[in-house]
This record gives C-alpha cells, sequence and structure tokens, in this order.
C-alpha cells in the first residue's frame, strides 16, 4: 500500500542543518530517542542519515555506551536476546522516507524555476517571442 507523505514537517533549509541545529529538527520531528540514536552514531545531517544504512545494527555490540543505549530502546527476551521497540523502527524508517521525499521535492522546485528561466531567457532573446508577452 502506497502512502502519501507529508514532508512539509520538515524545515525547507533541513539538508543545511548540521549538528545540534539538525538534532533539534530530529527531535521535534521523530523524538529524543531517534535523535539519540542519531547522535551516538555521530550522523549529524540529513544527507549523512539518508545514506547510512540499517541504522540499528550497531545495537549488535556489546560496549559499555552501547549496553546502556539498548536497554532504553530494546525489550531483553527470557533467552538473553534483544527485541528493538517497533516505534524505534518505524520513526527511523518514516523519518528516512519523509527526508528522502523532501529531497525529491526539493529537486523538483528546483528544476522547476531552472525550466521557468530557461524560458525567461529565451523570450528575451528573441524579439518575436518578446512583444507576444508584452
Amino acid at each position: 500500500m502506497e502512502t502519501n507523505w507529508d514532508a512539509s514537517i520538515l524545515p525547507n533549509d533541513v539538508f543545511i542543518l548540521k549538528d545540534n541545529e539538525f538534532f533539534e529538527c530530529i527531535k521535534h520531528v521523530a523524538g529524543d530517542i531517534v535523535c539519540e540514536i542519531l547522535k551516538i552514531q555521530m550522523i549529524d545531517s540529513a544527507q549523512v542519515l539518508i545514506n547510512s544504512d540499517d541504522l540499528l545494527s550497531f545495537l549488535q555490540h556489546n560496549s559499555p555506551e552501547i549496553n546502556f543505549f539498548r536497554d532504553k530502546v530494546c525489550f531483553k527476551t527470557e533467552n538473553g536476546s534483544f527485541l528493538i521497540k517497533s516505534g524505534i523502527t518505524t520513526n527511523m524508517s518514516m523519518l528516512k522516507k519523509l527526508l528522502l521525499v523532501k529531497k525529491e521535492e526539493q529537486l523538483n522546485i528546483k528544476n522547476d524555476q531552472q525550466q521557468e528561466q530557461i524560458w525567461i531567457d529565451l523570450i528575451k532573446k528573441n524579439s518575436l517571442l518578446k512583444s507576444l508577452f508584452n
């Protein structure tokens, strides 16, 4: 089932945000935990995020930092394995999809503006066309 994504929740300048500005945006859109997941991995911009694969695979490793974090985002099963909370995976997936939609929207706007400029330049250079539009 295809979903229509409304990327208007993301600011138009989302692709130039970096570090704290980016993390504040993520916090607003996807929540504190998703923001922490990105911070711990040093994913500090939208461009880095959309080019990152398997954003939750780091949870499979053991370290004091990761273990502490894993307790927040996973359920521990009786056999000792961990299950990532579905809200986390859904939020990460939706965030990435929203960013891709926003990027596509911005590319379409840029292409439309370039096409419009081509027409304007063509009209300016051609006196017959210019007379039709004046």
